[in-house]
């Protein structure tokens, strides 16, 4: 590893959920990016000192791997880390397989072996999973490749999803759930995952958690977001040149059906559960929950994409707890690259 590059150190925080993310590493991966485009090179210390036991959450873990990937992408060597010898947090992250992803995919310089912590004391359906490209990507333009592509990866991908899927839903769940919510979501996650290698040209990093109160999948990306995936596929150009395109282009994504495989039917499906949808892309977020969903859809049935667009909520900056309830947009000061989507979906109603 090069030594005579410009150090940056970032904290990144707790990992209590997406936010706190976006909190802690933006600034510095600002600075990481600043450097590059000056053609400076720079090593990323990550600290993971501030970590709690019991408070980590499984999308933002899965959130700062897709981060740290694309970091170790970038320079072409791992990445050196600060971390306390705490047993049980290495329990933890080594029962849900962040170390074994880390290692994977080298992102990381350990200060040490890590070591000397039981396992075996997480739940088993808590898990990370990380998806790659088997081959080199299609020419898009010729549909017969880009068809033999999506299907090798989706035959690949999708049978690993639907295990781990169906694994966090308990049969007595199927009579307040119904039975082929695992089967929709896990078809979801495996879209969203191809669509991160193939339109995002990034790995995809999916957690899934089950607690005593809900069900959270959720899979991110450091690709080239939603807005740069329309410009690819030439649709709804008209609607994406102005301050507000990145949430424009997940309003879109999120209404978009290709083949049965878009986020339509998960995000109604999740809705009508009571559960909410948290979708981010670069500076913009829009957190889905039944009243703006609801209008949303009903004005882009009846009216269209750009007067459905135009009804969209203002934008706030930050989210307090009653825009948790009610649904909001958001959108980051310090935006981070990229596509995050997280579904929540309550079990002791």
């Amino acid at each position: 590893m090069p030594s005579d590059k410009q150090e940056i150190y970032i904290n990144i925080g707790g990992l209590e959920g997406i936010a706190s993310v976006y909190k802690h590493t933006s600034k510095g991966l600002q600075e990481f990016n600043d450097c590059w485009k000056r053609g400076e090179q720079s090593i990323i210390h990550w600290d993971i000192r501030s970590l709690r036991d019991k408070e980590m959450n499984i999308a933002a873990i899965s959130f700062f791997l897709a981060i740290a990937h694309r970091v170790r992408h970038f320079v072409g060597y791992p990445q050196p880390v600060l971390i306390d010898w705490n047993p049980n947090i290495f329990g933890f992250l080594s029962d849900i397989g962040f170390f074994k992803i880390a290692n994977s995919y080298d992102l990381f310089k350990w200060p040490y072996e890590i070591g000397g912590h039981e396992v075996g004391k997480t739940n088993p359906n808590t898990k990370l999973l990380a998806y790659n490209q088997l081959s080199q990507l299609p020419d898009i333009s010729d549909a017969n490749q880009l068809s033999e592509w999506k299907k090798r990866h989706r035959e690949n991908y999708r049978a690993d999803i639907i295990d781990k899927c169906e694994s966090l839903f308990i049969q007595k769940d199927q009579q307040k759930l119904g039975e082929n919510l695992a089967l929709v979501m896990s078809r979801t996650c495996a879209e969203i995952a191809i669509n991160s290698l193939l339109w995002g040209k990034s790995a995809a990093f999916l957690g899934i958690q089950r607690s005593g109160k809900r069900i959270t999948i959720s899979i991110s990306d450091i690709g080239v977001g939603f807005k740069s995936s329309l410009f690819s596929k030439n649709v709804y150009l008209n609607l994406l040149n102005n301050d507000n395109a990145d949430i424009t282009s997940i309003a879109l994504c999120s209404v978009i059906n290709e083949n049965g495989f878009g986020l339509k039917r998960a995000i109604s499906t999740v809705i009508k559960l009571g559960g909410s949808i948290s979708i981010a892309s670069n500076a913009g977020e829009i957190f889905w929950r039944e009243n703006i969903w609801n209008e949303f859809i009903g004005y882009f049935d009846a009216n269209g994409a750009e007067y459905s667009i135009s009804k969209l909520p203002e934008t706030i900056y930050k989210a307090e707890h009653c825009d948790r309830d009610n649904g909001y947009i958001r959108k980051w000061s310090n935006p981070i690259r990229g596509s995050r989507v997280s579904f929540s979906i309550p079990i002791n109603l």
